[in-house]
């Protein structure tokens, strides 16, 4: 297994201050065929018991990643925490389920050589922790049972796969909170589940308090952030069981409405890109930066669009300029991962 080899070098070269990834995979696969294709993770077993499989295909990707900076020299130190969790991490554990699945969608990134040295150093952080939020729990069951939701769901999962959605398979979908120094990283879709950080939630409510907003203002803020978040990681959930695959990239079908996901045809497209734009959100709003506009929005409209979306349940999108909230640079939506960054980052 690919794991297992990775493992070896990395322990016969830890003592060295620098760790390269394409001598690894030159010296790995000059002896065998390398691989051409992403591993397929099938969710119909436990977990656990796709564990193995798992890390090989994070390795995998590693090196199909065309983006990924073979040549450059990673801190040897940053590497050993991805070590760490395939060696040490309890198998069993929700911690090392949350830190193997954010290694999987890593693997697919495309990010700076930067911005990997940051994850990789940052991965062990992720620890799932009692959140005590009953308003955000009881939030996240009325988006599921929400009809005008499920429509949009539906709409975008079609759209990219073929495959209609049911509320059968919103039932099965839980959520799970988590704390990270991870900058920026709001959430990410896990296996049949979806993680949210409640640091990044406890930063907003931070925010939200030294503005000073009253408390309904406040609060239909931090509930928006949620929905979106959720929206975001949700689509993503379902792909992968729709296509049983953990390791799913997904491609834009030749007919598929370019315009409709904010996409100029133009626009060379990465075939393992997708744009999940509901008939919901427009655009991926950054709710962190928004709350600094305090005085440019809209709150009047946005409490109505949360009225009319979460209690009245009614096909609804969402307008961009009449809400004066801040729209963030990165892509709609990205592939399992959710996360806010300052400089404009691409992901698969």
């Amino acid at each position: 297994m690919f794991i297992e080899k990775f493992i070896e070098y990395f322990n016969e070269n830890r003592n060295k201050r620098l760790f390269c990834f394409k001598t690894f995979f030159g010296e790995t696969f000059a002896q065998q065929t390398p691989p051409s294709e992403k591993k397929i993770l099938s969710l119909k077993n436990d977990f656990n018991q796709i564990v193995n499989q798992t890390k090989d295909a994070i390795i995998v990707n590693l090196y199909l990643n065309k983006t990924f900076p073979l040549t450059e020299q990673f801190r040897t130190s940053n590497v050993a925490n991805i070590i760490y969790v395939f060696e040490n991490e309890n198998p069993t554990c929700s911690n090392y389920e949350a830190k193997l699945i954010f290694l999987l969608h890593l693997s697919k990134m495309k990010l700076s050589f930067e911005d990997f040295e940051i994850m990789f150093d940052k991965t062990g952080t992720i620890e799932i922790v009692k959140f005590e939020s009953n308003d955000l729990i009881d939030l996240f069951s009325k988006i599921k049972s929400n009809p005008a939701i499920l429509k949009a769901l539906d709409c975008v999962v079609c759209d990219f796969i073929g495959k209609r959605v049911n509320e059968y398979d919103l039932d099965s979908i839980s959520i799970e909170f988590f704390n990270s120094r991870i900058p920026g990283l709001n959430g990410f879709a896990g296996f049949k589940k979806v993680y949210v950080s409640s640091s990044r939630i406890e930063e907003l409510k931070d925010e939200i308090e030294y503005r000073e907003y009253p408390p309904d203002d406040g609060k239909v803020l931090l509930d928006l952030y949620f929905v979106q978040l959720i929206l975001n990681e949700i689509i993503h959930v379902l792909i992968q069981i729709k296509k049983d695959n953990m390791n799913v990239s997904s491609h834009f079908k030749p007919d598929t409405n370019l315009e409709k996901y904010n996409v100029n045809e133009n626009k060379s497209i990465q075939s393992n890109e997708i744009f999940c734009k509901s008939i919901i959100f427009n655009k991926k709003i950054d709710f962190h930066r928004t709350v600094d506009k305090k005085f440019g929005l809209n709150m009047i409209y946005l409490k109505e669009f949360y009225k009319d979306l979460i209690v009245n349940q009614l096909d609804v999108t969402f307008d961009i300029e009449a809400s004066g909230v801040f729209v963030s640079k990165e892509p709609r939506c990205v592939m399992g991962v959710d996360i806010d960054q300052q400089s404009h980052v691409v992901f698969e």
